[in-house]
């Protein structure tokens, strides 16, 4: 079997199943389950799996789909907040940090009635730092915080393309 084949049978994207296999140390790093081919990383659709593998996150099918749905739709960082079960405040303040991961960078921001990729707020060059396991940008604060003179990220700023479970682990390794 391959991860095309599973992908199929769940009825997701590859970039669905590999961020939620980082997002909750999935992967079984076991030379057994490995594929050929792979860096261990990342599932590719032509990689073969072994059955346990394949079996080991069929099982996951509905939080991998709830997961998916999740990353897609728009929602608030107050909904993103009730939904990990963290404060607000943390959550905004986790946005309006310094340094940001590409999870962050990454996600589309609702401004205006427009939408616009966060990257676009961000002056920088990759800092070569590691924040988490992921590499991270350096930005101006001012440029990214305020946009006309207003907080960039507030509760009711509406985001997608963004996972709030991969949100959760961020922020509780950025907290403690």
């Amino acid at each position: 079997m391959n991860v095309l084949e599973l992908r199929k049978e769940i009825g997701i994207y590859n970039k669905t199943l590999n961020n939620y296999l980082k997002t909750f140390n999935f992967f079984p790093l076991s030379k057994e389950n490995i594929p050929e081919g792979s860096n261990g990383n990342d599932l590719r659709d032509y990689h073969l799996i072994s059955k346990k593998l394949y079996d080991s996150i069929l099982v996951k099918r509905k939080s991998i789909i709830e997961y998916e749905k999740d990353f897609y739709e728009w929602k608030t960082i107050e909904y993103i907040s009730k939904k990990i079960g963290l404060k607000t405040l943390d959550v905004i303040d986790f946005f309006n940090q310094d340094k940001l991961s590409l999870t962050i960078i990454n996600s589309k921001i609702k401004f205006k009635s427009r939408e616009k990729n966060i990257s676009e707020f961000i002056y920088g060059e990759w800092s070569g730092e590691l924040y988490g396991s992921e590499f991270v940008y350096n930005k101006i604060p001012e440029l990214y915080k305020l946009y006309e003179g207003k907080q960039l990220f507030k509760k009711d700023t509406e985001l997608k393309y963004i996972s709030s479970y991969q949100l959760h682990k961020e922020i509780v390794e950025f907290k403690y």
